[in-house]
């Protein structure tokens, strides 16, 4: 039970209420609490003991608080800004036990004390009537309270206000209390007044109706009675607005401002306020002024500008000047105020004077010239030039220390070498050390030798070191001239002659006359030639004459005859006769043992005479077959002794070892050589192509396939099934399946297990039905909710006069109805019903009976009305039982009435003799159909109606698709098909060169025998 105190209702979520020795208060921190404060907490609620009962509870906020009693009674206090207090005891009177559940007044708040049926205030909108004792709803629904008058309204309902005509109108949005429209006194929580209408406390964590935020969220400061967001270039911000802000802005009032440009720190707008720029900038008069461009790095100070300059420019006036050209560093612009001299030039007095060009690069700034090039030396910081020939000299220009090139230094003075001395052999202080060829030296200068003398130590003819070559050699310390038959340039100054001219050779440096056979030789005997006279070749160190088979101009004089006549090969510098090669009728003239044409049956093979590949040589100058010496051979070679090595065979043998031999069981000849046969099969012709398989396995499509049911088949081959125990299919397999549904065409019958909502697309494949009706086997058997079925199988929308949510069209008459879940729908009788032989309901529709005996007519199970139906759709046979057939006339027949033997469900799988199977839908019923010209089984296919014999009667045989009598036989056999032994069921044996598949023989590829 909840006591109300009727204040102003705002929660107390933020609060904290503090107690002390006597009183409970409410505060907005925890700071606020007394130093004496027994305990704190926050919230909208408090629970209190007995020792609580003499407590005062005091607040002034707009709040409310449940207090927990002793008594187990919670109570809701709501406070205003008005302070008020609330004792703890008078709420423990008010909420004593006779009151707890026992007011007996209806819509009574509070009773009073003691009596139940005694109201003292009462519910909002209800007053106590005084005549009736008890609670009485106010007339006027604007009303809170009414007092006595029921019309006349005490309090309004929040939201309301009392009009100028006292009928309640609207106050403002988010208004609570209100004195009209426009003015509002009164805001509901989380809004503040503002000009008599309540605003969104945005961004608030404290906020009330008069004040409106009091306390801003962290990152907004108070603005008025709202809450704004804090600057982003506020650095601290605090509830009135931004103390601190970054650089480049300074606070003004609640936000920051911009300093002016390249302040980094200002007390205001103007462009005198500034207190700090950035850098690269100075302060002047409170203005931030660029630095000079020339100042040091980190050389321009905040408060003074340019403290130092770089180099060529003074500080003058915070900024950098331009000092004189031949300054380095200066103390002003003129040139006398140098402190350092620039590049280039050096210090003379108070000036920089221009270094001396012939020593820039050795200028310094204080000495001047610290090194002069050759020929210059040092004299009053400048370069002057020495005497003569000097390349260096000392302080006085005469005295040389160093020569120039092609001079040498003697006594201070710079003499010429010998024009006759070497090159670069010229010593500045030795003179010459190396003369010329033809000179020697003596005493720093050179002298000639004697005219046979190319180099020489003195003038005399004996005092020769060495002769000039291809002219003289040295023999001692003297020249002698060169042998005149010596080879040209082949005569040295130091062994003499080293080669000599044709017919002559060396002999201890002079030449000597050869043997009259060489052209060149090492002796003067006839084996000491080392090359021959054209017309002779060279042998063994003697000149032989060329030989005469041996073609003019071809014979060389090392390697002997190069070509020889007709008739002839080269053959060790001489010319041997073709025939010296085995069986060669013609040879190369250029080549030794190279022969280009052979006798009687030998080929040209590298060179030589060989048998032909597919002969072999059986003595030294005849050929052979290779068939006759290796059976079966087609191409051999030779090995010792005239035997041969089989290198080929003919079709279908394969070479091992040499030899011939025919591949083995379950393998093929392909490609020359033996592959395995594809699995299961025992005859292959060609890649892929089987014509007999293994135990177990019949032939279709050329590939060996297993029997699926083996136990069906009642005669089978190592080709087909000959007899299945229940029929015979095109593949020669015995087939057995039960089926939901049949897919048919003309040409064949496809069985189908499609589930429940699945149909047969145009390939025979079950798909789901993705449609809102009930669609199987491609068949409507239910539409829509909102639809109906018509008698063409199609579905409409029901019509509006069936006034029914469903309807159903029967005998073309359209029914409004609508069942239970369990019930069916009795469209004659336009009534619901329960059928208890339906196996299953969908829409108020049988869909499938309990029984497959039966079928649904008009929502009933029945049997079907066809004897020896299987399965019938509204009494028409769908599937007959075993045994029998459908007629067009809805009839069941046994299998015997349409002559046929072998049947299985809509489908006659065998016709009995002399009859044959029509495969096709079912038009006249027409399962068999008779056959003559002795056929005993056949088939005829559709559309193009052909007929497909399988077997002819005794005395016939099956061939080329009809049966021939045996006697007729013979007369065709100079036609042969390639058929050996012949049955009634075709061909079961072929001739060589043939083999079987589909009863008949078909020619093998040209390798293929048996």
């Amino acid at each position: 039970m909840y006591i109300y105190i009727l204040l102003f209702i705002l929660p107390s979520i933020g609060l904290y209420w503090c107690k002390d020795k006597h009183k409970i208060v409410c505060v907005n921190t925890i700071n606020e609490c007394s130093s004496m404060h027994q305990w704190s907490i926050k919230g909208s609620y408090i629970s209190l003991s007995e020792n609580d009962i003499n407590l005062i509870i005091k607040c002034a906020k707009e709040t409310e608080l449940v207090v927990g009693l002793p008594n187990g009674m919670n109570v809701t206090i709501k406070f205003d800004t008005d302070s008020k207090m609330i004792k703890v005891d008078d709420l423990m009177q008010k909420t004593g036990t006779n009151n707890t559940n026992n007011c007996n007044v209806t819509n009574c708040k509070l009773c009073s004390f003691g009596n139940s049926s005694s109201c003292i205030e009462c519910n909002d909108r209800y007053y106590y009537s005084n005549i009736s004792k008890t609670c009485e709803r106010c007339s006027n629904p604007k009303c809170k309270r009414c007092d006595s008058d029921p019309s006349i309204c005490s309090s309004y309902l929040n939201g309301y206000h009392v009009g100028g005509t006292l009928k309640r109108e609207t106050c403002s949005a988010n208004c609570k209390i209100c004195n009209s429209y426009e003015i509002c006194t009164y805001c509901y929580p989380n809004f503040y007044l503002d000009n008599g209408k309540c605003l969104s406390c945005q961004f608030c964590s404290s906020c009330n109706s008069y004040d409106g935020c009091t306390e801003c969220w962290i990152g907004y400061y108070k603005d008025n009675k709202g809450c704004s967001l804090c600057d982003v270039n506020c650095l601290i911000c605090l509830q009135n607005g931004c103390t601190l802000c970054s650089n480049t802005y300074y606070v003004e009032g609640k936000r920051c401002g911009p300093c002016t440009p390249n302040c980094i720190k200002c007390s205001g707008p103007a462009y005198n306020q500034c207190e700090s720029c950035v850098a690269n900038y100075f302060i002047k008069d409170g203005t931030c002024k660029q630095c000079d461009l020339n100042c040091v790095d980190k050389k321009c100070v905040n408060n003074t500008g340019c403290t130092e300059c770089k180099e060529k420019y003074y500080v003058n006036d915070n900024m950098c000047s331009l000092c004189h050209t031949s300054c380095a560093t200066c103390s002003g612009s003129n040139a006398n105020n140098c402190l350092t001299c620039a590049s280039g030039t050096y210090r003379n007095g108070f000036y920089c004077s221009v270094c001396d060009t012939r020593c820039t690069n050795h200028c310094d700034v204080v000495n001047g010239c610290t090194l002069c090039p050759d020929g210059f030396f040092i004299e009053n910081k400048r370069c002057s030039q020495c005497n003569g020939n000097c390349k260096t000299c000392s302080s006085q220009s005469i005295n040389c220390l160093s020569c120039n090139q092609e001079y040498y230094l003697q006594n201070a003075k710079c003499l010429k070498c010998s024009s006759f001395c070497s090159v670069n052999k010229c010593d500045p202080i030795n003179g010459c050390t190396e003369c010329k060829n033809g000179y020697y030296k003596n005493n720093m200068t050179c002298f000639e030798c004697h005219e046979k003398c190319l180099t020489c130590d003195n003038g005399s003819s004996s005092g020769c070191l060495s002769c000039t070559d291809k002219v003289s050699y040295l023999v001692g310390r003297q020249c002698i001239l060169c042998d005149t038959n010596c080879a040209l340039n082949k005569c040295l100054n130091t062994t003499g002659c080293t080669q000599c001219n044709q017919h002559y050779f060396v002999n201890n440096k002079i030449c000597s006359l050869c043997h009259e056979t060489c052209l060149t030789c090492s002796n003067n005997l006839s084996n000491g030639c080392l090359t021959c006279e054209k017309g002779k070749y060279f042998d063994e160190n003697r000149c032989v004459l060329c030989d005469e088979n041996c073609e003019n101009n071809t014979c060389d004089a090392v390697n002997g005859c190069q070509k020889c006549i007709l008739g002839y090969f080269p053959d060790e510098k001489r010319c041997s006769q073709c025939d010296t090669i085995p069986n060669c009728l013609t040879c190369s003239q250029t080549n030794k043992n190279q022969c280009t044409s052979c006798k009687d049956t030998f080929i040209v093979v590298d060179n030589l005479c060989e048998c032909p590949s597919h002969l072999y040589q059986n003595t030294s100058s005849t050929c052979d077959e290779c068939y006759k010496n290796k059976t079966n051979c087609k191409l051999c070679r030779n090995i010792i002794n005239f035997g041969i090595r089989c290198e080929e065979c003919f079709p279908p043998f394969v070479t091992v070892n040499g030899n011939c031999i025919k591949c083995g069981i379950n393998t093929t000849f392909i490609g020359n050589k033996c592959v395995n046969n594809t699995e299961n099969c025992e005859i292959q012709n060609g890649q892929n192509e089987c014509l007999k398989c293994q135990n177990e396995f019949y032939l279709q499509n050329k590939m060996c396939k297993p029997f699926e049911h083996k136990e069906l088949c009642k005669t089978n081959t190592k080709i087909t099934c000959e007899d299945c125990g229940n029929g015979i299919t095109t593949t020669g397999n015995c087939e057995e399946s039960i089926c939901k549904y049949y897919y048919k065409n003309k040409t064949s019958t496809k069985c189908i297990q499609c589930n429940k909502h699945s149909n047969v697309n145009l390939n025979g494949i079950c798909e789901e039905n993705n449609k809102d009706y009930l669609y199987d086997n491609n068949v409507i058997f239910k539409c829509k909710e909102d639809q109906y079925l018509d008698n063409n199988n199609l579905c409409h929308e029901c019509q509006d006069e069936t006034s029914g949510v469903k309807c159903k069209m029967v005998n073309s008459k359209i029914h409004g109805l609508q069942c239970g879940g369990l019930f069916v729908i009795n469209v004659k009788e336009n009534k619901c019903f329960i059928n208890h032989k339906c196996g299953s309901i969908d829409g108020n529709d049988c869909v499938s009976c309990v029984s497959k005996t039966e079928s649904i007519n008009e929502n009933t199970c029945k049997n079907c009305v066809v004897e020896k139906c299987s399965f019938c759709q509204n009494d028409k046979c769908i599937v007959c039982v075993e045994e029998y057939l459908l007629t067009t006339t809805n009839e069941c027949k046994t299998k015997e009435y349409f002559s046929c033997q072998k049947s299985h469900l809509n489908k006659c799988l065998k016709c009995e003799i002399s009859f044959m199977r029509v495969d096709e839908i079912i038009v006249e019923a027409e399962y068999c159909e008779v056959i003559g010209n002795n056929i005993k089984y056949a088939m005829k296919t559709f559309p193009t109606k052909t007929m497909i014999v399988f077997e002819c009667n005794e005395g016939f045989v099956l061939t080329n698709g009809s049966c021939k009598a045996t006697n007729q036989l013979k007369r065709d056999e100079n036609a042969s098909d390639g058929c050996n032994i012949k049955t009634t069921k075709g061909c079961i044996t072929c001739f060589n060169g043939y083999y079987r598949s589909d009863g008949t023989c078909h020619k093998c590829e040209k390798w293929l025998y048996n």
